[in-house]
């Protein structure tokens, strides 16, 4: 599963970078996030740091944050299943997608 957590470091850049850019919905994604929804609009870009990226990828992915979701995908909360499985049927997903719009 290091594949990935590569993956998310690498949406987690893109999404940093977009909201470095002023990007809105990023900006939008990001306030969803506790410590981060109180944050005055024109600080927020200030604010983001790379590790709120992380976390955000993680919790969308059903994750409590990006610590957990590095002890799951690298095996070692096995008892945490549901979520790999949530995981890997999303990432199907987003496969199948992508292979159907470059048809």
């Amino acid at each position: 599963m290091a594949g990935v957590i590569d993956d998310l470091k690498a949406r987690a850049r893109i999404l940093h970078r977009q909201v470095l850019a002023g990007d809105p919905l990023a900006l939008t994604r990001l306030r969803r996030l506790p410590e981060l929804g109180e944050t005055d609009p024109p600080r927020l870009g200030a604010t983001i740091k790379r590790r709120h990226c992380l976390t955000l990828l993680a919790r969308e992915l059903g994750f409590d944050g990006w610590s957990h979701a590095t002890s799951v995908l690298r095996g070692r909360k096995p008892g945490d299943s549901s979520t790999i499985i949530k995981l890997v049927i999303r990432q199907g997903r987003v496969s199948a997608q992508q292979r159907f719009r470059a048809s």
